[in-house]
């Protein structure tokens, strides 16, 4: 907790405090006696996460292997909790229940869950910021398999602790990408570091000289998603959060679903909103501030749909989601988005793509 946050206080005891607590986070199924004023209690198993703010939450499915309904579990319980330290009304905070994240939906039945091949083949990820390396940290806890190339320039800050499980004080003044390779170093995702922008990797790196199987485009600056798209990328996955608690969730298989043009494109402006993300100013310096929660679980969408990726009979999930924190996550926004007539993806055609994408993973998918 220090290395995450070296401005906090933080103390652990191995028997229960006597004093009364003003909140309390209570992990796993079993009750406690000690008296709070209020509690937040989850727990998990496979890919449920239960959530309650009522008592403890029982789950008595046997776990199936991953650790993707604990991590949601995780978001989940200090997203409440949050929201109680400020206060919010009943009517605000996130619905008790358990959520089925290889559905994305609540479930009144939970299930073991399939368990997909953690084999996601070879992944080019741009972007190592707080989605980037949050996908990095559930990918290793999730067991993925495979080999994940990393690009980026930037340098770990201090506003970037907040808002990442990777990054910690340690981490300060170093290139982002070499400290997430660093964290999968010893896991069975095989990582390699490129301290290189996008344009600039793409400079050095002709296009038909690279083929991935997965490119999962985790940035949003200098251009990054437009250029992507015009590189003719294979299946993409990728999330994203916004500046009003939102969490976005998408796959892009080329002329099948709709392609990062039409998903984000440049004409759009961005909403002046200031929630999820926001400004703090220092007496000498103006800091971002962000939602760590937020950006844990955009991650942790990237790594369950990458698993989904691996079943045969295709993703059960379209290839859109939002998932709105700031209420009370009991009605979910997802449907499947096609690619507009005059989409990048369907101009760039199946001889284009067979040309670069062609016997990547995925390619059985592809739709023309």
């Amino acid at each position: 907790m220090v290395d995450a946050d070296p401005f906090g206080s933080f103390h652990g005891q191995s028997s229960p405090p006597a004093s009364v607590h003003d909140l309390a986070l209570c992990i796993g199924g079993v009750n406690t006696a000690l008296s709070f004023v209020r509690a937040v209690f989850v727990n998990a198993t496979g890919w449920m996460a239960g959530v309650s703010v009522r008592a403890p939450v029982p789950i008595s499915n046997p776990e199936n292997g991953t650790s993707i309904g604990a991590l949601a579990a995780a978001c989940l319980g200090v997203a409440q909790v949050f929201k109680l330290a400020l206060g919010w009304p009943a009517a605000s905070l996130i619905r008790d229940g358990i959520f089925d994240m290889f559905e994305l939906d609540w479930t009144d039945a939970p299930g073991v869950g399939p368990i997909p091949s953690p084999d996601v083949g070879r992944m080019l990820m741009v972007g190592a910021g707080a989605v980037g390396s949050s996908a990095a940290y559930c990918m290793r806890l999730a067991g993925l398999e495979g080999q994940v190339t990393i690009l980026d320039k930037d340098v770990v800050e201090i506003p970037n602790l907040n808002r990442s499980p990777v990054f910690d004080r340690r981490s300060l003044g170093r290139v982002k990408s070499e400290v997430v390779a660093a964290h999968l170093a010893g896991s069975a995702l095989s990582a390699t570091a490129s301290d290189l922008w996008w344009d600039d990797y793409i400079a050095q790196h002709v296009r038909s000289t690279f083929r991935f199987d997965v490119w999962l485009p985790l940035a949003n600056e200098r251009g990054v998603r437009s250029a992507m798209q015009h590189s003719v990328p294979p299946a993409m996955v990728h999330a994203s959060t916004t500046a009003n608690w939102g969490v976005n969730h998408g796959r892009h298989i080329p002329s099948a679903d709709d392609c990062l043009a039409d998903r984000f494109p440049d004409e759009t402006d961005a909403a002046p909103l200031a929630c999820a993300s926001g400004q703090v100013m220092d007496q000498e310096e103006q800091i971002d501030a962000a939602l760590p929660f937020c950006s844990l679980f955009a991650g942790l969408l990237v790594t369950a749909e990458l698993l989904r990726l691996q079943l045969e009979i295709g993703p059960p999930v379209p290839n859109f989601a939002m998932l709105d924190w700031h209420g009370t996550l009991d009605t979910l926004h997802k449907w499947d988005k096609e690619p507009r007539l005059d989409c990048i993806c369907r101009e760039q055609g199946l001889e284009t793509h067979a040309k670069f994408n062609e016997g990547t993973r995925h390619w059985s998918r592809f739709r023309f």
